[in-house]
C-alpha cells in the first residue's frame, strides 16, 4: 500500500469532536457474549428472495482489484450488506472475512479480539493468544500478533468491515487505520458506512488506494427493478407501473421491499401508487426511528426547515432556515448519511432523497404548520434575487400568494418564454386562478401558445380574445409606466399567425409574418424566429421556395441571440423540409441531420424534441429508398411526435409510416394509419394533415384495387368535373395539388383518361414556374400514366422522359417506384427502344429499371387485393377480358390475335391494359389474380 501513517484526532462534519460519550470504561462496559460475536464474525446468509446484482457485482470486483481499500457509503437500506455478503459468498479463489461492527467496537481490546475471530473464521491462523479466561493481552501486544497473521497468510485475504460507522472513538479507528497501513499487497478492505469514516480517507484518495461506490452507484436500475419484483411480486406490473415505483423509490432497496409489501395488500394498485410518498405509515417509522429521531435538535430543525426546497445550497438553507452555519450543517447531513444527495461534482447544490423529503414536509407540517408559508415566501425571495424566477413562483404559488406568483411571471414572462422552460412556464400559468390570470397579458400569450402547440386551436383562439381585451383595457388607461401595449398587440398577431399555419390559410399567415417582421422597434431575437418559421413554411406551402436559403441566414443570428438552441432544432425541420420540397435531398439530409445532433445534445436522448427534424428526415430515406433507415426513424421517434406542435412533423411521420407499413404487404395498417391521421387533423382543424391522410388513403386504396373504397374516402372531390375542381385551384399550393392529384387517380381508375389528362397538363403549366421539383416530377408521371391508360404510348413516354430528365440532378427513387406497374412498363419500353450508357440521364433511367425490376419481383401488395373482387385499378373492358382469357391458356400473341381478329401488336397493347389494371408484370400473374377474382374459369 503506498498510503502511510496513522490516524489523526476524529472530527464530525460539524468540527466537534466524534467520540461517544460513555456512562462506564470500557472494562467495566457490558461486552458482547461470545455466541454473539462469532455470529458476528460471519458471513451473513443470504435471503432467498435477494436478487443478485451482476453490474455491482462486478463494478466491486473492479474497485477491489485496483484499491487497496474500498468504501461502500450509502443511507440506510440500500442494500450495501447484501451486496458485499453476496460477493462474498461467492468467492473461491481467496479468504473472506466478515466483522458487523457495532458500538462495542468502540473498545480497542474488544475490536482486536473480533478482528482475530473474524479472521479465524476465514483460516488465517493467529498464533498469539488475544484473550485468556481471566483477561485480554493489551491491545497494542494484540494487533502485532493479528498484523503478523495477516501478513503471514499465504492466500489473497479481503476483511469485510461492515457498519463501520458504528466505530467513532478515535483509539479504535486508529486501530483500524494500523491494520490498513501495516499490512501488505495480499490484503484488502471492504468497509461499508452509512456516512463518511474518517480512516485517512483523504490520504488514501490521494495515493489512489481507495475505490468508492455512493448511493447513485446502489440505486437499483430499471432491469433490476423488474427482477425485484419478478421475484417478490406483485408479478404483473406493467412499465409505466414499474417507471412510477423507480422514480418514487429512485432505486432505494428498502423503498422496493416496502412498495412490494403494501401493493401486495392493496386493492387498489393505482390508489397505492399515488400515495407512494414519505408520509406512509412504514416509511415514517422507518425514516423516524432510523434516522430523524437520532439527531440533535438543531439538525432537526434545520432538516424539517430545508425540506420544502427541491434543490438547495447553503446561502438559499441560511435564508430559509436562519441557520448562518448551514454549508456545516449541510456536511453533517451528508456525512451522517441523511438522504441528501449532491447535484453537482463541485457540492455546490443538494437535494433531499424523494421518499425523505416527503417525510420531512409530513412532520414540519405536523409540528410547525404555521411557518410553512413563511418558508416557502423566503424562499421565494431569495430565488427571485438569484435570478431563479420559475422556482420562486414554485414556491410563491406553494405559499398560497398566487397573487405574487402571477406578478413575477407577468414580469419576466418574455425572458422565460424565450428560454428552454416554456413548458414549465405554461404549467406555472395554469396553475393561477383564472381571475389573476385573465389579467395577465403576457401570462395570457404563453397559455395561448401552449393550446396551439398541443393543436387546441379554438381554445387558442379564445384565450386570445382575452388577451385582446386585457390589452385594451390597458391602451384605455393609458398608464406611461405600463406595460407596452403596441408590443403585446404583436405578440397577439404572432400568436394568430401561428393558428393560421396550423389552419393552412397561408396567405394570411403571409401577411401577418410580413407586418410582424416590419414592425419597429423590432420583436426580440426568438420571436422574430419564430416568424421567419412561419413565413417560411407559408411560402413552402405555396409552392414560393426562392427565399430558403435567405431566411436560413436571417433565423439563424437571431437564435443565437437569443440563445435558444432549441430554436436552432426547429429551424433545421423548416428549412429541411423546404430543401426537401425544392429537390435539395443532400443540403436537406444535412440539415436535419444536425438538427438530430443538437436535439439529442439538448434532451440528453429523450426522443420527444429529436422527433422534431427526425419525421421530414425519414420521408427524405424513404424518397431514398432506403426503407430501414426510414423505418427505424419512424419505429422509434413517430410515438414522440405529437409532442411538440408542428403538423408537417405529424404529416410526414404518419404518411410515411403507412408507406412503409403498404411496402411490407401490411395493407390494412396502413390504410388504419391514415384513417387515425385524417380523424386528428380534422378534430384539431387541420386542414393539409387531412387532406395529405386522404390523398395518400385514396392512392393506397386503388393501388390495392380497392376502387369503390378509394372513391369513397372523399365524396365531394369525387364528384368534381375538371372545370370546378381547376377553378379551386387556379394557383400553386401544396394542398391543391394533393386534392388535384387525388381526382386524378380516381379519374384513371374510371378510364376517364381525358379529364385527367386536362388536369395534368394545367398542374404541370402551374409547376414549371416554380423550384417545386419533386412535385413536378410527380405531376409528370401523373401525366404519363393518363396518356398510357388513354392509349397514347409514344407521348406517355415523352412525360416520363420529362420526369427522369428533372429528376436525374436530384435522384428522386421513390417518387417513380410506389407509382407501379404502368411507368415500370414504360421503363421497360424506353430501355428496349433507346437507352445507353453514355447518357448520365440514361444511367439514371436504367437504375430506375433496375430498382422497379426488384421492386415488382418482391411486390408484397397482392395481397391486399386479395379479399376484394373490385381488386383491380379499372374495370376491366369486353375485348380486354376476352383477350384475358384467351392468354390464360398459355397461347402465343399471335394465336390470340388470329382467334380474335386481332393484330399482335393490339394484342401486346390490350395485355398490358389488364396488367396495368391489375398491377402486375406477367401474363401468368395476370391470370392467377383474374381466377382469384373469380373473372375467368
Amino acid at each position: 500500500m503506498s498510503a502511510k501513517g496513522k490516524g489523526g484526532r476524529q472530527q464530525d462534519g460539524s468540527g466537534s469532536d466524534a467520540r461517544r460519550p460513555r456512562t462506564a470504561t470500557p472494562a467495566a462496559a457490558e461486552r458482547p457474549s461470545g455466541q454473539l460475536r462469532g455470529l458476528r464474525a460471519r458471513i451473513p446468509q443470504r435471503s432467498p428472495l435477494l436478487i443478485r446484482r451482476e453490474r455491482l457485482l462486478a463494478e466491486l470486483d473492479a474497485a477491489i482489484n485496483r484499491s487497496a481499500v474500498t468504501l461502500i457509503q450509502a443511507p440506510p437500506g440500500y442494500g450495501k450488506t447484501s451486496l458485499v455478503s453476496q460477493w462474498a459468498a461467492g468467492r473461491t479463489e481467496e479468504d473472506v472475512a466478515w466483522l458487523s461492527a457495532t458500538a462495542a467496537d468502540d473498545d480497542p481490546a474488544l475490536l482486536v479480539a473480533n478482528l482475530s475471530e473474524s479472521l479465524s473464521h476465514a483460516g488465517v491462523g493467529i498464533d498469539v493468544p488475544v484473550r485468556s479466561s481471566h483477561a485480554s493481552p493489551p491491545p497494542r501486544l494484540a494487533l502485532q500478533g493479528l498484523l503478523s497473521a495477516i501478513q503471514g497468510h499465504r492466500r489473497r485475504l479481503t476483511l469485510c468491515l461492515d457498519d463501520i460507522h458504528n466505530i467513532t472513538e478515535r483509539s479504535a479507528i486508529e486501530l483500524i487505520a494500523t491494520l490498513i497501513d501495516a499490512t501488505g499487497a495480499g490484503f484488502r478492505m471492504i468497509l461499508t458506512s452509512r456516512q463518511a469514516p474518517a480512516l485517512l480517507m483523504g490520504r488514501l484518495r490521494a495515493y489512489g488506494d481507495l475505490a468508492e461506490l455512493n448511493a447513485e452507484d446502489l440505486r437499483f436500475a430499471r432491469e433490476e427493478v423488474v427482477e425485484f419484483f419478478s421475484r417478490n411480486g406483485p408479478l404483473d406490473l406493467s412499465a409505466e407501473e414499474v417507471s412510477v415505483i423507480e422514480q418514487r423509490t429512485e432505486g432505494w432497496a428498502v423503498g422496493l421491499r416496502l412498495t412490494s409489501m403494501v401493493l401486495g395488500e392493496s386493492e387498489s394498485r393505482a390508489e397505492m401508487l399515488s400515495s407512494l410518498t414519505g408520509d406512509r405509515r412504514q416509511l415514517v417509522a422507518f425514516f423516524g426511528e432510523e434516522l430523524f429521531s437520532r439527531q440533535p435538535a438543531r439538525l432537526q430543525q434545520f432538516l424539517l426547515r430545508t425540506s420544502i426546497l427541491e434543490r438547495f445550497c447553503a446561502d438559499l438553507c441560511s435564508a430559509v432556515s436562519g441557520e448562518k452555519d448551514s454549508q456545516v450543517l449541510i456536511e453533517l447531513c451528508e456525512s451522517k448519511g441523511l438522504f441528501i444527495m449532491p447535484l453537482d461534482p463541485n457540492r455546490t447544490w443538494y437535494r433531499y432523497h424523494y421518499l425523505f423529503s416527503q417525510f420531512l414536509q409530513r412532520k414540519l407540517a405536523d409540528l410547525h404548520r404555521n411557518e410553512v408559508a413563511r418558508l416557502h415566501l423566503a424562499a421565494c425571495d431569495w430565488l427571485l434575487g438569484a435570478g431563479l424566477s420559475l422556482e420562486a413562483i414554485e414556491h410563491a404559488l406553494a405559499a398560497g400568494d398566487t397573487g405574487r406568483a402571477g406578478d413575477i411571471l407577468e414580469a419576466r414572462a418574455d425572458r422565460l418564454f424565450s428560454s428552454d422552460e416554456q413548458g414549465t412556464v405554461v404549467r406555472l400559468a395554469m396553475l393561477l386562478p383564472s381571475e389573476i390570470r385573465n389579467r395577465l397579458p403576457t401570462v395570457l400569450l404563453m397559455v395561448a401558445w401552449r393550446l396551439i402547440s398541443a393543436w387546441r386551436l379554438e381554445d387558442a383562439e379564445e384565450v386570445l380574445r382575452t388577451c385582446r381585451e386585457r390589452v385594451n383595457e390597458l391602451r384605455a388607461a393609458g398608464k406611461p409606466d405600463g406595460p407596452d401595449v403596441d408590443l403585446l398587440e404583436s405578440y397577439i398577431q404572432q400568436r394568430q399567425l401561428n393558428i393560421a399555419i396550423f389552419k393552412d390559410d397561408l396567405e394570411r399567415a403571409e401577411q401577418l409574418a410580413t407586418v410582424l417582421l416590419a414592425r419597429e422597434p423590432p420583436l426580440i431575437p426568438y420571436i422574430k424566429s419564430s416568424v421567419y418559421h412561419d413565413l417560411l413554411d407559408a411560402q413552402r406551402g405555396q409552392l414560393n421556395l426562392t427565399q430558403v436559403d435567405r431566411i436560413a441566414a436571417l433565423t439563424r443570428p437571431l437564435n443565437e441571440a437569443a440563445g435558444s438552441e432549441y430554436g436552432d432544432v426547429f429551424e433545421s425541420a423548416r428549412v429541411g423540409a423546404a430543401h426537401a420540397a425544392s429537390g435539395r435531398l443532400d443540403d436537406a439530409n444535412r440539415v436535419l441531420t444536425r438538427g438530430m445532433g443538437a436535439a439529442r445534445h439538448l434532451s440528453r436522448h429523450a426522443d420527444d424534441l429529436v422527433s422534431v427534424p427526425a419525421m421530414p428526415l425519414a420521408a427524405l430515406l424513404y424518397e431514398r429508398n432506403d426503407i430501414s433507415g426510414a423505418r427505424e426513424l419512424i419505429d422509434r421517434y413517430l410515438p414522440h411526435a405529437t409532442s411538440f406542435g408542428l403538423v408537417d412533423q405529424l404529416v410526414t411521420g404518419w404518411l410515411t409510416q403507412a408507406r412503409i407499413l403498404w411496402l411490407d404487404g401490411a395493407g390494412e395498417k396502413a390504410i388504419q394509419v391514415l384513417k387515425d391521421a385524417r380523424i386528428f387533423g380534422a378534430s384539431r382543424g387541420l386542414r393539409r394533415l387531412q387532406v395529405e391522410a386522404e390523398s395518400a388513403m385514396i392512392r393506397l386504396l386503388l393501388a390495392g384495387g380497392q376502387v369503390q373504397q378509394g372513391m369513397a374516402v372523399n365524396p365531394e372531390l369525387t364528384a368534381l368535373s375538371p372545370a370546378r375542381l381547376l377553378a379551386r385551384h387556379r394557383h400553386a399550393s401544396a394542398r391543391g395539388a394533393l386534392e388535384s392529384e387525388a381526382w386524378v387517380r380516381m379519374a384513371i381508375a374510371h378510364g376517364r383518361a381525358v379529364p385527367a389528362l386536362e388536369v395534368t397538363r394545367h398542374w404541370r403549366r402551374l409547376l414549371g414556374s416554380t423550384l417545386a421539383v419533386p412535385l413536378a416530377v410527380q405531376w409528370d408521371l401523373l401525366q404519363a400514366r393518363s396518356l398510357f391508360v388513354d392509349g397514347q404510348q409514344a407521348p406517355a413516354t415523352r412525360a416520363l422522359d420529362s420526369a427522369i430528365a428533372r429528376a436525374e440532378p436530384v435522384r428522386l427513387m421513390r417518387t417513380f417506384l410506389d407509382e407501379g406497374g404502368v411507368i415500370g412498363t414504360l421503363l421497360e419500353r424506353m430501355a428496349e427502344a433507346r437507352l445507353t450508357a453514355d447518357s448520365g440521364t440514361s444511367r439514371y433511367a436504367a437504375e430506375l429499371l433496375g430498382e422497379a425490376r426488384r421492386a415488382g419481383a418482391s411486390d408484397p401488395r397482392d395481397a391486399a387485393s386479395e379479399a376484394d373482387a373490385t381488386g383491380l385499378l379499372g374495370s376491366l373492358s369486353r375485348r380486354e377480358l376476352e383477350v384475358l382469357r384467351i392468354a390464360a391458356m398459355r397461347v402465343s400473341n399471335k394465336e390470340i390475335g388470329e382467334a380474335l381478329g386481332l393484330t399482335e401488336g393490339s394484342v401486346k397493347w390490350y395485355l398490358q391494359r389488364v396488367y396495368d389494371k391489375f398491377g402486375v408484370r406477367k401474363r401468368s400473374e395476370a391470370a392467377r389474380k383474374a381466377r382469384m377474382l373469380g373473372l375467368i374459369s
